[in-house]
């Protein structure tokens, strides 16, 4: 009986170009923080534009500033000046990542596990979120100068928000099969490949033109 019941010894090792490393859970859950976090500040970021938008106009702001500059510029100047804000917070939370993944490997190494932060996590952290930033400020920014109050833009909010709300309904698809059909699909659609393609590269990184194409 003590032999037919004993306890199977059963590891989960990610097998990568750079060799095999034992997986004990870390990894999809730093994977869907990452996720969380990219899906927030996407939207926060954005919405921020749209609310600027519409307390410019109703302040009048927007008037004066329209005088002396092109729509085109103003635009501009603003997703760069709210964009580098966000910049700011997410250089900050790289550097973290960065310093925490290199005291885990060094102090702390063999202690409990940590996931892998390689640059390429670290550089698409950045550069899906400038992406998704551009995309949907954009959109957002639009709502914003179509209406004058928050209120009346809340229904016009929903379908810009459709194609990351089913990034992130479908990333548990994405990390049972990363590299599939339908996890290359999605990463491929503009709206929601910057959480998608992200999410492959932090689970199992995909091949660089995968990558470029999503870009």
């Amino acid at each position: 009986v003590q032999d037919l019941t004993r306890g199977l010894d059963l590891r989960t090792i990610r097998l990568t170009e750079q060799g095999e490393r034992e997986d004990r859970g870390a990894a999809l859950i730093f994977s869907i923080i990452l996720l969380m976090i990219l899906y927030v500040s996407i939207l926060m970021w954005g919405q921020f534009v749209m609310t600027s938008v519409i307390e410019e106009k109703g302040s009048r702001v927007i008037e004066v500033l329209a005088s002396g500059v092109t729509p085109t510029t103003l635009l501009a100047g603003k997703l760069v000046g709210v964009g580098s804000a966000g910049l700011t917070q997410f250089l900050v939370w790289s550097f973290s990542l960065l310093g925490v993944s290199l005291f885990a490997a060094g102090p702390l190494s063999g202690s409990f596990a940590m996931p892998e932060v390689t640059p390429l996590i670290l550089v698409s952290f950045v550069l899906f979120f400038l992406l998704g930033f551009a995309f949907y400020s954009c959109l957002y920014a639009a709502i914003g100068a179509a209406v004058n109050t928050v209120q009346e833009a809340q229904s016009l909010v929903f379908p810009v928000m459709m194609p990351i709300i089913a990034g992130m309904v479908m990333f548990p698809a994405v990390l049972e099969a990363p590299d599939g059909p339908l996890a290359f699909t999605l990463s491929m659609i503009p709206g929601v490949s910057p959480l998608i393609m992200f999410l492959r590269i932090v689970v199992l990184a995909p091949p660089a033109w995968q990558i470029l194409l999503s870009v």
